[in-house]
């Protein structure tokens, strides 16, 4: 799974990609974000185990705070792992 984001304020989305599942699974989203497990959403796998899942960026999830470690865990049992990084708009 992996995910970047430039994060504008909070409730910024982002697309979460992974893989690996059972067609048909539904995977379920979390990290740890300022102490305390966060669900960030979930995603249903395709007949090739892959999923999209647009979820909304908390306010807890700073840039300071990350890189955020990201766990799929599906419905039928399968587990995966994946990094989401958090930055700040660089003025242009």
């Amino acid at each position: 799974m992996a995910g970047a984001v430039e994060l504008k304020a909070a409730g910024t989305t982002a697309d979460i990609l992974g893989g690996g599942f059972d067609s048909g699974e539904v995977v379920s989203l979390t990290t740890v974000a300022g102490g305390s497990t966060v669900v960030l959403g979930s995603g249903t796998a395709n007949a090739s185990g892959a999923f999209i899942a647009s979820v909304t960026i908390p306010a807890s999830m700073t840039a300071a705070g990350g890189p955020y470690t990201v766990k799929g865990i599906g419905d039928g049992g399968n587990v995966g792992y994946g990094v989401v990084v958090i930055t700040d708009k660089v003025s242009d």
